[in-house]
């Protein structure tokens, strides 16, 4: 699992520094908050699961 939160945060990095080096381009937005609330629900999922 700890591969999966690295991987989506390494996607996540992705479109934050297309986006600051002004090369984002249409639907790059909509990608990127699928990827934050996939990230945030593993992380809830990981907090809420006690084994």
């Amino acid at each position: 699992m700890d591969i999966v939160i690295k991987a989506l945060g390494l996607l996540i990095g992705f479109y934050v520094f297309r986006g600051l080096l002004g090369k984002a381009r249409d639907g790059d937005l909509r990608k990127f908050l699928i990827l934050v609330a996939v990230t945030m629900a593993v992380i809830l999922y990981r907090l809420a699961d006690p084994a």
